[in-house]
């Protein structure tokens, strides 16, 4: 089973966790089919009753705020590829155009993106990029700051599909490895309610000479 399914199996048990928890509370609390049943030896079976009335209530209440969430929510979805064959997964070779493409794509609302994201690199590599207006070199992290406000152009819902390409080169004969991905950087906790992100990265290798 792959992290992806385990992950989506956990959200399906916690979430009927949750309902369970609080059909239980409103069961203790009260009774609906109590005032049609009033035979106490049927108290079995009301409580039955109850906990399926209570159950199908609460679940459908919560699926449909998540529901609301989800629909509302923004979608940044980053990766990281390698530009030639398109893969997760670049050797530098000397004399060769060694490039990655850092592919953004946005959709939602403009208030939830006006956000940076920034690539950063290891030390054994030299990046280079073209001159953009949303793009700055910072050498502190051996990378570049991607500013997102300036690419949504006060738009109020975006939907934008962007790439960035990088060429890389080494600075070192030996053997190296690293995986780089985009960062999206978030300001507040709550962003994750409102902000879904997925980012996929690229193992960047270096052939010993």
């Amino acid at each position: 089973m792959s992290t992806k399914e385990i992950l989506k199996e956990l959200k399906k048990k916690s979430f009927n966790m949750i309902v369970l928890i609080i059909t239980g509370l409103m069961i203790l609390n009260f009774s609906f089919f109590s005032f049609f049943i009033l035979d106490e030896d049927y108290e079995r079976l009301v409580w039955t009753l109850d906990l399926a009335l209570f159950n199908f209530i609460v679940s459908t209440i919560l699926t449909l705020i998540f529901w609301g969430i989800n629909s509302y929510r923004t979608e940044v979805i980053m990766s990281v590829k390698n530009s030639r064959e398109k893969s997760d997964k670049i050797t530098i070779i000397k004399g060769y155009e060694n490039k990655i493409q850092c592919e953004l794509s946005l959709r939602g609302k403009s208030k939830y993106l006006n956000r940076d994201t920034s690539i950063s690199f290891p030390d054994w590599i030299s990046p280079q990029v073209n001159a953009s207006p949303y793009i700055t070199v910072n050498r502190r992290i051996n990378g570049f700051d991607i500013d997102i406000e300036k690419m949504l152009n006060d738009q109020n819902e975006v939907t934008i599909n962007d790439h960035i390409n990088i060429n890389l080169t080494s600075n070192t004969p030996l053997y190296k490895s690293a995986e780089v991905r985009l960062q999206w950087k978030r300001r507040f906790i709550y962003e994750r309610l409102f902000i879904k992100i997925k980012s996929i990265g690229i193992t960047v290798i270096n052939q010993e000479e």
